[in-house]
């Protein structure tokens, strides 16, 4: 759900990668359960958005949160996920990729999805399992994905597979077309990208989100729980 976000992004970092002495050396971070303060709205978007980030041990990339209000009902919100992702062509450019969907059920999907990059870098590949939770007595709701390969038997073989590929959006109520939403995201781009340009990228991608969430589904209402 972020990938075709830091697609342009890709370019201009990489670029600045190639002037950084060391830049393809990946070091292990001290891990740190405590989310960190990386970024606030100063543009005076309608989602009044912060990043935060916080390192773990068994990887170089950090994972990453942004928290901001979006003018939905949070069953509102996913069904708009669901929607943009299962319509996927209306929102990402065929020269930029493609994303395929294995299976469908109100609670749950399996995606296939492989993004092209530019320059020299080599197309990424997704294979996720999305789950869809209500809390019917909060009012709750959140979308949670992970990478499951096993999902996807006939994926491309001239791809970098992406292993660490997870996240989640979670919408709580604020009224009742009003929600705080919190979007989480932990990936690696794998291949030669180093650790610190994969984080440029991410964090760079986030505030799209909910850009691209604020877009209203172009193909009706997608089937929800």
């Amino acid at each position: 759900m972020m990938m075709h976000q830091i697609y342009h992004s890709l370019i201009m970092l990489s670029l600045s990668c190639i002037s950084i002495t060391g830049c393809s050396m990946n070091k292990t971070l001290p891990p740190n359960t405590i989310w960190e303060l990386e970024q606030i709205d100063e543009a005076g978007s309608p989602f009044n958005w912060r990043i935060y980030s916080r390192t773990h041990a068994d990887v170089a990339v950090k994972e990453f949160k942004i928290i901001g209000e979006v003018p939905y009902a949070p069953m509102e919100a996913i069904n708009i996920l669901r929607e943009q992702t299962e319509n996927s062509t209306a929102y990402l450019p065929e020269d930029q990729g493609y994303i395929k969907v294995i299976k469908s059920r109100s609670d749950m999907l399996q995606i296939y999805s492989v993004f092209y990059m530019p320059l020299f870098f080599k197309s990424r590949a997704m294979c996720e399992h999305f789950a869809i939770q209500q809390d019917p007595t909060s009012g709750m709701a959140k979308i949670t994905w992970h990478s499951d390969w096993s999902l996807c038997p006939d994926s491309r073989r001239d791809t970098i597979q992406m292993t660490l590929a997870e996240g989640s959006w979670r919408f709580e109520p604020i009224s009742v077309k009003h929600s705080k939403a919190i979007y989480t995201v932990h990936a690696d781009l794998g291949g030669a990208i180093p650790a610190f340009l994969n984080d440029l990228l991410i964090k760079s991608g986030l505030p799209n989100e909910f850009e691209k969430l604020g877009r209203k589904p172009l193909h009706g209402t997608s089937k929800g729980l």
